[in-house]
Order: C-alpha cells, then structure tokens, then sequence
C-alpha cells in the first residue's frame, strides 16, 4: 500500500519529474535548475504509465524480498522451542509434586534396582 502511495505522490506532486518529462521547453523554469529532456516530451498520460511501471517493478522487487529473507531469524525459532520445553518440564515437575525424581536419578536407581535384583537383595529392600 505504501509503494502505491508514493509512486501516486510522485505523480500528483513531483515538480522536478513534471519539469523533467512532462513540460515543454518553454515552459521549464531556471530558477529550480532541472534541465528539460527535450527527446523524453510526455504527457501525462505517458508519466503516469511511467509511474505505474516503476510501482509494479518496485512491488515485483519486494515480493522478491519477502519470500527470500524470513521474517523471523532461526535462533529465535529455536529458542521459541528450546522455551517451550522448558515450561512444559516445569509444569510436569510441579504437577508431580514430590514424587517428581530427576531423569539422571532415576536411571541410577533403576540400574541399582537391576544390580540388587541380579544379587538377590531387592527382596531384602523391598
């Protein structure tokens, strides 16, 4: 919206294009310092297609852009996701309460467990 916006300014209000293009010779002022082009004489309605042409290559370019560059960067996807494992640890280690036992504790007591077992003296444990 905003590229049909000022291609649109640049049309209705650019004294300098208007000089440029659109005027005659004997019409240009000197008191501004742009030259008349004499081989590019247009009328307006030439300037306009101009205008438009310049906005389709300018909307071309961005679209170009957008699906070329993301919008977000991949350290901050990643760390979207590395937070949202976090919580959800932290939710499941509170809803446990205290029964809630570190993954490296419980490996250790399992291989305990399974050594005991293999002795014979879990039963003595339990």
């Amino acid at each position: 919206m905003s590229i049909m916006t000022n291609c649109a300014m640049v049309y209705f209000t650019s004294k300098i294009y208007h000089q440029m293009f659109v005027m005659s010779e004997y019409e240009s002022s000197n008191d501004t310092g742009v030259k008349y082009i004499p081989k590019q004489s247009w009328d307006f309605t030439k300037f306009l297609m101009f205008v438009v042409f310049v906005e389709h290559i300018v909307l071309i370019f961005k679209m170009m852009i957008e699906n070329e560059i993301e919008d977000t960067p991949s350290y901050v996807v990643n760390g979207k996701i590395e937070r949202e494992k976090l919580v959800n640890n932290f939710l499941q280690i509170r809803d446990l309460g205290d029964e809630y036992v570190p993954p490296e504790i419980n490996n250790t007591i399992q291989k305990a467990k399974k050594k005991l077992d293999g002795k014979g003296l879990i039963s003595l444990i339990a």
